[in-house]
C-alpha cells in the first residue's frame, strides 16, 4: 500500500510555528531508524497516547520520502485483527487516511524545540 501522509502546505497544525517544516523534515529523517529496526508500525484509528498499543496494530511503514513537498510512505497491512479490518475497508473501496502522530515541544514564542513523529494511524475519511 502506498499513500500520501502528509503534504507541507497543508500542515495546518504546525503551520502556527515559525520552523514548522524544518522540524518535521528532520522528523521524517529520525524517523528512518525505527523503519530500519521494522519498528515502524502503526494502528487503525485515532491513537490514544504516545504508546503503540499492539492490539491495535494494523500495518508496517517500509519506507518513508518525500516527493516534492508532498510526504509519502510505503507501508504493509499486518495479518493481525486490525489489519484484517483495515483490508477489508481497502478490498471495499472505503477511502481511508494516513496521519502523522507527533509530539511537539514548543515555546511561547512559537518556535518548535523539538518534534518526534510517534507513528502513523489510518483511519477512514
Amino acid at each position: 500500500m502506498r499513500g500520501l501522509i502528509q503534504e507541507v502546505q497543508l500542515c495546518d497544525s504546525l503551520r502556527m510555528y515559525d520552523n514548522w517544516e524544518e522540524k518535521l523534515r528532520k522528523g521524517v529523517v529520525d524517523y528512518q531508524d525505527k523503519i530500519i529496526a521494522n519498528r515502524a508500525m502503526g494502528v487503525l484509528d485515532e491513537p490514544t497516547g504516545k504508546l503503540i498499543n499492539l492490539e491495535r496494530v494494523s500495518h508496517k511503514i517500509n519506507a518513508l520520502f518525500w516527493a516534492d513537498d508532498k510526504l509519502k510512505a510505503n507501508l504493509s497491512v499486518l495479518p493481525t485483527p486490525m489489519g484484517m479490518i483495515l483490508n477489508t475497508l481497502l478490498e471495499h473501496n472505503v477511502p481511508v487516511v494516513i496521519r502523522p502522530e507527533l509530539s511537539v515541544v514548543a515555546d511561547y514564542l512559537v518556535t518548535i524545540h523539538q518534534l518526534e513523529i510517534i507513528q502513523f494511524w489510518i483511519g477512514t475519511q
